[in-house]
């Protein structure tokens, strides 16, 4: 009889640990679980910084704008098979540009190739016009991104209209177009307005690239997209995003 006692004791103890066991259970898991979904310290995705934010935030700016003008009757960049010469001059309908020094953006090309660009001086009925610049360069190997070439000669002449050419001395292909620089006036006004507006976003701890896309999006306000491009191609040490950026808007306003 005390056996069966004991062994009957037993086994009322076990059962009286496993259901004090599984009521603690069935009170302690969900409170737990829900200090996990409470804790500071949960795992999380990480959120995007304010400067990300902003930065996409301008770049879409920038984009909503090159698409409305691209949709207009007069597209941007010249095309001509697989290459394509955006600037100077090419973007606006009035060929005007800013930058005192303006670059030569082409792409597309698929060969090896040698390579000449060339400014002429302003027109003048008076005389024959004269080449102000030239500059020779080889690509060894093709080319699907964009390139450039900045104008190094004498100081250019506001309000003045200047012809320039590019030539491929392999396949004797020749591209020309104009540009002309703005008024003193106006380059002076848009002079103070970058001036302006750069202290402005330092102040505000924008970082330098963040500042040039800034700049870039007030050119694109006036029209002025040879300098939108030019702006974004002064970077140095360009971010990932910059690149990429810079390129997609080369393809797109080469209907690449």
């Amino acid at each position: 009889m005390g056996e069966n006692n004991t062994m009957i004791d037993s086994k009322g103890l076990i059962k009286i640990v496993l259901l004090g066991t599984i009521a603690i259970s069935g009170y302690f898991i969900p409170l737990l679980n829900t200090i996990a979904q409470q804790s500071p310290y949960k795992t999380q995705k990480p959120s995007p910084s304010p400067q990300v934010t902003t930065q996409k935030a301008a770049w879409d700016t920038l984009w909503e704008m090159v698409k409305s003008r691209i949709n207009q009757k007069q597209p941007l960049g010249s095309r001509g098979g697989t290459f394509c010469v955006v600037s100077p001059g090419q973007l606006g309908e009035k060929q005007l540009i800013w930058h005192e020094r303006p670059m030569f953006f082409w792409g597309n090309t698929t060969n090896p190739t040698r390579l000449e660009f060339r400014i002429y001086s302003p027109f003048n009925p008076q005389q024959d016009q004269t080449v102000l610049w030239r500059k020779r360069l080889t690509t060894e190997s093709p080319r699907s991104e964009f390139q450039t070439v900045q104008y190094i000669g004498e100081t250019l002449n506001n309000s003045q209209t200047y012809k320039w050419e590019y030539l491929d001395l392999v396949d004797h292909r020749k591209f020309n177009g104009n540009f002309q620089l703005i008024s003193v006036e106006d380059h002076q006004r848009i002079a103070e307005d970058l001036k302006v507006l750069e202290r402005q976003l330092q102040k505000q701890g924008i970082p330098a690239e963040e500042i040039i896309l800034k700049k870039s999006i007030y050119f694109a306000n006036k029209d002025l997209w040879s300098d939108v491009l030019q702006e974004l191609s002064l970077v140095t040490n360009p971010s990932p995003t910059l690149v990429s950026q810079r390129q997609l808007l080369f393809d797109y306003v080469c209907g690449s």
